[in-house]
């Protein structure tokens, strides 16, 4: 903030005393050495003074380019030859003007053709009518033509495609969308434009829903992660399971265990009690009064059966519901294919041989360096990044657990491969390092 200049009031040449004269003297002295000061105040405070901006040079660059001055182009990169590996649609000869009809007759010579590639983009209405044959044979049967399989109403599936991309792609509202395919000269109302948008897209759902069960075929390993978002106008998560093959996403409404392992079932929908699901509920302490209740061998369709079943042996505690049905879970996964910590034993002593123990350096607690701490949320997520089969667990430095598994598993004695189910094979590595249980 600026301070406030005093002016000194004016005063009459007559009433000037030698006196006052002098006094007038002296504070103007004193002002010009307050204003010395105050600069050398913020020298040494190193204070910023008044800038020294100097003058605008666009009017003498504009100056010298008018007079003829030159300014320095960039220079132009490398071609390359984008147009050789386009596919030619249509090629057309063009034949120089005043060439004579007998041309060769007179001595000239076809040097050849210098081409000149055109791309092009052409959109119109294009209006297919089949014609179903019709036949009686003499003995009354009658046959008739089938239309392709592709044909879905009156409606082409270029059509179709095209309306879908514009719409939730391109981000084109229905009025501009229906103006547009006017202007091309499609005959389509308002209701069959809002038609081909909202209903009919049971194929795209099927389509999706296959997408996870033929991922996990062709996979030998997943990633997974889960996140909050909003779906419906409401708050949930949307979970995400894929690879560098493909990618799939589903929103729920929990991110729980349960959840996850119902997501990674691919569309089935049964619970087993196999020796795989018993050994999952006996390692998270469920009581053996209560494990004894479940009769390994048995299988339920739906989740209605299984919660029925377990209403009927005497299983109500809200901890007790929840791991029997984790390890049901378990058990329908390990039905379809997936490992576990015995098989992946087993496939470590026939072909890949246990790794020796190497010293590693530790902190002051005996822990690696590299090993992070989990809490036991953290270490729930940790769990769901997993293995179909037996490869080998792909470094990702966002994945701690993964590098845990990785650099820290060799020095406990245990391969870092690692082709199980949610929480048996980084369970036993907490379990061995941190006598932690989950």
């Amino acid at each position: 903030m600026s301070k406030p200049t005093l002016k000194l009031p004016e005063i009459p040449e007559a009433e000037q005393t030698p006196l006052v004269q002098a006094l007038l003297r002296l504070i103007v002295e004193q002002q010009e050495r307050i204003e010395e000061l105050e600069a050398e105040v913020k020298r040494l405070k190193e204070l910023k003074g008044k800038p020294k901006l100097k003058p605008s040079r666009m009017d003498a660059e504009t100056d010298k380019a008018g007079e003829g001055g030159t300014e320095k182009k960039p220079k132009p990169g490398p071609k390359r030859a984008k147009t050789g590996e386009l596919e030619v649609h249509e090629e057309q000869k063009i034949v120089p003007e005043g060439l004579p009809v007998d041309a060769r007759e007179k001595g000239w010579r076809f040097k050849g053709y210098d081409d000149f590639v055109v791309q092009e983009l052409t959109i119109e209405a294009h209006t297919i009518r089949y014609r179903l044959e019709t036949w009686i044979g003499p003995d009354g049967q009658t046959l008739k033509g089938r239309l392709p399989i592709s044909v879905q109403g009156h409606d082409g599936a270029q059509l179709k495609s095209y309306v879908l991309y514009q719409y939730h792609h391109q981000r084109v509202t229905q009025p501009l969308l229906l103006e547009h395919l006017h202007d091309l000269g499609i005959e389509i109302s308002a209701g069959q434009l809002n038609h081909l948008l909202t209903q009919k897209h049971e194929d795209f759902h099927a389509e999706k829903d296959g997408l996870l069960e033929a991922g996990l075929q062709v996979s030998n390993h997943i990633q997974v992660d889960d996140t909050g978002a909003r779906h419906d106008g409401k708050n949930g998560y949307c979970t995400f399971i894929g690879n560098e093959l493909f990618a799939w996403f589903e929103s729920t409404q929990s991110k729980s265990r349960v959840n996850f392992l119902e997501l990674l079932r691919a569309g089935h929908t049964d619970d087993v009690l196999n020796a795989g699901a018993l050994e999952y509920m006996a390692r998270h302490k469920l009581p053996q009064k209560t494990l004894h209740l479940l009769e390994e061998g048995k299988s339920f369709a739906n989740k209605e059966e299984w919660d029925r079943s377990l209403a009927a042996v005497g299983i109500t505690g809200p901890k007790h519901i929840r791991i029997a049905t984790e390890g049901a879970l378990t058990g329908s996964l390990l039905a379809q294919g997936f490992q576990t910590e015995k098989d992946r034993q087993k496939r470590d002593r026939k072909g890949h041989p246990r790794q020796k123990r190497t010293p590693r350096q530790k902190d002051r607690k005996g822990h690696p360096l590299f090993a992070p701490h989990f809490s036991p949320r953290t270490l729930r997520h940790a769990e769901i990044c997993t293995l179909k089969c037996g490869c080998p667990i792909p470094y990702r430095p966002k994945c701690a657990a993964e590098m845990w598994v990785s650099h820290t598993g060799p020095s406990l004695g245990l391969p870092s491969q690692s082709p199980l189910l949610p929480g048996s094979y980084m369970e036993l590595l907490y379990q061995r390092r941190y006598n932690f249980a989950g």
